[in-house]
């Protein structure tokens, strides 16, 4: 099939009684824990993070329908968070197969060629087939929110209107006066990659197939370079015309085409020191002696990251502001206190010479990633959901044995 050279912009939100709440972003992350969904300023659902990562499981109506899509875990980034239910599946399969087709999100309907407005939740029953999964039949208060969408679905002199109505109870009400755009009645997952077919065809024939993928293009996040054991791209065979002709990762929102292009070689980054100059070379000097190391400050650097002023937490993991690093001082009790300040976006624990990281526990449960750093030391990112205070335990070891060292690190809450 021929991959579209210029991808159809397209604009999915998931309707609301109070109004429409846009997809903005939808991007796999390879380094992540787990699938998440977030807001622009990186608070996460927990309870909406779950569903959505059952979606995407091999079993699950993701999974089944985009087999070949690539691996997980996914960021999802809605413009607000969602109060209840489970209408917001359907918009969210939306997105998926529009991705899949080669499609790119955009923030505002404005921008779209394609506006799609759905809602519906997803059976967990098991089908024979991923289109048989079916939309469960509920009151999704459809009428009420489509007159909260009333401005997004107005005619416009731009962009098509794709609305999905799902199965509704015998008295339910769709809307006295139909909006205006395609509306199709669906019922199953099958009927919903159907009508997002159908409306591609007719914004480009030929370059959409019903029931049929554009091959999702290759790419590597620009966060494998924080990946254990660093890695380096090799790309030199790829340097033909321009070093435009080389463009990988992902646009502003959404995934952005790429042509195709020959398969990134990945390799091991070479070693800063040649093996044959490791003789040559002057010893190293003389460590300080380990006991000398047996307070906090003197066996364990702590920074506590946060992102720029007027920046996200979200803007940072996303390379686009650096991290504001600030290194702090265990107090008189031996503790450290990662509290107050910006919002705190993670943590990076680098031991003293003569010092190793054992483990690094009370965490666990708001970590987004966790990974090593090239100085031994340990990275954490964590989740912005609703975070108590906690107090968490760094246990270190001597690197020539004798007596560790346990540290506690005061991390403040998180109610944003």
């Amino acid at each position: 099939m021929t991959r579209r050279s210029d991808p159809l912009a397209v604009h999915v939100v998931v309707p609301t009684t109070a109004g429409p709440v846009p997809i903005l972003q939808l991007r796999p992350y390879p380094q992540l824990a787990y699938s998440t969904v977030v807001t622009p300023a990186y608070v996460e659902d927990a309870e909406v993070s779950r569903a959505y990562g059952l979606m995407l499981q091999p079993v699950g109506s993701l999974g089944r329908l985009l087999p070949d899509m690539p691996q997980g875990p996914w960021v999802l980034v809605l413009a607000e968070r969602l109060d209840h239910g489970l209408s917001w599946q359907v918009p969210v399969l939306c997105a998926h197969v529009l991705v899949a087709r080669g499609c790119r999100l955009v923030p505002t309907p404005g921008e779209a060629q394609l506006v799609v407005w759905a809602t519906g939740a997803i059976a967990l029953d098991v089908a024979a087939s991923a289109r048989a999964i079916a939309i469960r039949t509920e009151d999704y208060a459809v009428s009420r929110k489509l007159d909260a969408s009333a401005t997004l679905l107005a005619p416009a002199d731009h962009g098509e209107r794709l609305i999905l109505i799902p199965p509704q109870p015998r008295d339910g009400n769709v809307a006295a006066t139909p909006p205006p755009g395609d509306m199709r009645h669906v019922s199953t997952v099958g009927e919903v990659a159907d009508a997002l077919d159908g409306a591609l065809r007719g914004l480009s024939p030929g370059n959409a197939e019903a029931g049929s993928e554009v091959p999702h293009p290759s790419m590597l996040d620009h966060l494998i370079s924080r990946a254990p054991g660093r890695v380096a791209i090799v790309a030199g065979a790829l340097m033909v015309g321009s070093a435009a002709a080389l463009q990988f990762g992902l646009g502003p929102m959404g995934h952005d085409a790429v042509p195709d292009a020959p398969r990134l070689e990945v390799a091991p980054k070479p070693a800063s020191v040649l093996p044959g100059a490791l003789s040559a070379a002057p010893p190293p000097p003389s460590l300080p002696s380990v006991e000398a190391a047996a307070t906090p400050d003197m066996a364990l650097s702590l920074l506590r990251l946060s992102g720029e002023p007027k920046s996200t937490c979200l803007e940072s993991f996303d390379g686009r502001t650096p991290y504001v690093e600030e290194t702090l001082h265990a107090g008189a009790d031996g503790a450290f206190s990662a509290a107050g300040g910006r919002s705190l976006c993670g943590l990076r624990l680098v031991p003293a010479p003569g010092w190793r990281i054992r483990r690094v526990t009370g965490l666990e449960a708001h970590e987004l990633r966790r990974s090593p750093t090239g100085d031994g030391g340990i990275q954490i990112v964590l989740a912005h959901r609703r975070r108590p205070d906690l107090r968490v335990s760094v246990a270190l070891d001597r690197a020539g044995g004798g007596d560790g060292l346990v540290i506690a690190v005061d991390v403040g809450g998180d109610f944003r």
